[in-house]
């Protein structure tokens, strides 16, 4: 499994998978293709695989979810976009997989435009529990995949600061602002304020001390 994009909570891109190596990398071959037919652009997200499944998003501001082995598509998501702005591609740039509780599904978490959806794993479909029928709102907009650390699902925001939702339920539990604001620790040092330090390129996490490193 991959769990998340960039590999893992510690955003460090390494599998311990040992079947492909250098010694046989040559042989391989292309086993499938899938073709979403839904448009140009391009990809940027790393999908993710759980089990025998492949979750990515598709050129044409889709989410599916498709069979690892056969690239057969078992089902298909259009979140509702804003415009075309970067932070209205769903999981531009990342998605994470959440394995539930015995009495929460597990669920598909990623943003688009304004939102954080949480898509069921099985069925595609917005988990309904969550937020407002499987959506929520994120103020700055995202574009990277988030992480999770217990109940909380931190995320950072594309138009600055980063955020922390409760996993199951959606409710935003805290917001920390890149930025200082003025009063805030660390405002003074800012000569002019400016929209940005966003997280661009991704964020990792120390599971065992419960900290977040957030990039911008």
């Amino acid at each position: 499994s991959w769990t998340r994009s960039l590999g893992g909570p510690t955003s460090n891109r390494y599998s311990t998978l040992d079947q492909i190596n250098r010694r046989n990398v040559s042989k391989l071959r292309v086993a499938w293709t899938y073709r979403s037919g839904d448009g140009p652009g391009n990809v940027q997200c790393n999908p993710i695989i759980v089990g025998n499944v492949l979750f990515a998003p598709t050129a044409g501001k889709r989410m599916v979810a498709l069979d690892a082995a056969t690239g057969r598509e078992l089902w298909s998501f259009t979140p509702e976009s804003a415009g075309k702005a970067l932070q209205d591609i769903p999981a531009r740039r990342g998605l994470t997989y959440w394995p539930g509780t015995a009495t929460a599904p597990a669920r598909i978490l990623f943003a688009c435009s304004n939102w954080i959806y949480a898509l069921d794993q099985k069925t595609g479909q917005p988990v309904p529990s969550f937020g407002e029928n499987g959506r929520t709102p994120l103020p700055t907009g995202g574009t990277v995949g988030g992480i999770v650390w217990k109940n909380s699902f931190v995320i950072p925001g594309y138009l600055g600061d980063v955020f922390g939702f409760d996993v199951v339920t959606g409710r935003q539990l805290w917001r920390f602002h890149t930025m200082a604001q003025p009063g805030e620790f660390g405002g003074d040092t800012w000569e002019g304020r400016e929209t940005g330090a966003n997280c661009w390129g991704g964020m990792a996490l120390d599971e065992s001390r419960g900290i977040a490193y957030v990039s911008t």
